[in-house]
């Protein structure tokens, strides 16, 4: 055979083969089919019971929690540069306890480096890492939820068959004032820790308005904590929106500012306080403002807890 052909027993001769190499300036060992279109075959065998694997990638990287072992990569069609693998990972302080990484290539850019976005961790559970996590919703309908003492918001008709039927309703908040209802949500147990929660309303208003850059303010006062934490004092979040092109009570999703879930973790209790405000700095809408809900967006990165209390 040529430079770089591995040697092997042909027929009691030394043989070489072009598909079977080794490059000893990148110790890179090369094999695969010669046939277009098909695939190497690695055959193993044990005669040992208590082994499960056939075959054993072993490497030399230290130990410590987070660190990486042996991997085995994946290219695409034609390439010698890794586009996915799936790579052991310690994942306590105890090097015994090993789990598994997959890795993956979503940049367009073929040199960029892979990106976790799977991590089993050694007991099997699942998270999902960096942009492989989603995006869930906890939604609160207003009419679950409750009035304060005074100055609350109604419930109102929006709605009918066009027959004098008894119609579908709506939480109403009133022009001229402020108006409120109260909740709150607790965070679940695939809650990613520490991120951001994104609220918005779903909104709509039965007259048509002034004009539609006329602006209802909704705000948001809140507080929250950890389970066996302590409230704070509450903070608030005020947004402007303009009441946009309208239709005959037409749903608009309107999107309030992010809170920061710094120190949260799943379990979490947010309590709350939904309401619109009068005082705006441009020209308020004087129609009444239904609002049906408000969601909280989390960010999640797992199935759910690996533990019956969080």
């Amino acid at each position: 055979g040529s430079d770089s052909y591995v040697q092997y027993n042909n027929g009691g001769a030394f043989g070489g083969d072009a598909t079977f190499v080794y490059n000893d300036a990148t110790h890179r060992l090369t094999m695969q089919s010669a046939s277009t279109g098909s695939n190497a075959v690695f055959t193993t065998s044990t005669t040992d019971g208590a082994d499960i694997d056939g075959l054993l990638v072993t490497n030399a990287q230290d130990p410590g929690n987070g660190n990486f072992g042996s991997s085995i990569g994946f290219s695409k069609h034609g390439s010698v540069t890794r586009h996915a693998a799936i790579v052991a990972k310690q994942t306590t302080t105890d090097s015994d306890q090993v789990g598994l990484s997959i890795f993956t290539h979503p940049s367009s850019t073929g040199s960029a480096a892979m990106v976790e976005a799977i991590e089993i961790s050694h007991t099997g559970h699942i998270t999902l890492k960096n942009s492989a996590t989603v995006f869930k919703l906890i939604d609160c309908p207003t009419l679950s939820m409750k009035v304060p003492a005074a100055n609350y918001a109604t419930l109102e008709q929006i709605k009918t068959n066009g027959s004098g039927s008894a119609g579908v309703y709506a939480m109403g908040f009133k022009t001229g004032g402020t108006y409120s209802l109260l909740g709150s949500i607790r965070l679940p147990l695939d809650y990613k820790d520490g991120t951001s929660l994104y609220p918005h309303i779903n909104r709509m208003i039965d007259v048509a308005p002034d004009a539609t850059s006329d602006v209802v303010r909704i705000g948001l006062e809140y507080t929250w904590c950890l389970e066996d934490g302590t409230m704070s004092n509450t903070s608030t979040l005020e947004k402007e929106i303009a009441v946009g092109a309208y239709s005959t009570t037409k749903l608009i999703r309107s999107e309030l500012d992010a809170i920061s879930g710094s120190g949260k973790t799943a379990g979490s209790t947010l309590i709350y306080r939904l309401y619109r405000e009068a005082a705006v700095t441009g020209v308020e809408c004087e129609r009444n403002l239904y609002i049906t809900s408000l969601a909280f967006e989390y960010e999640s990165d797992k199935l759910g807890s690996n533990a019956t209390t969080v």
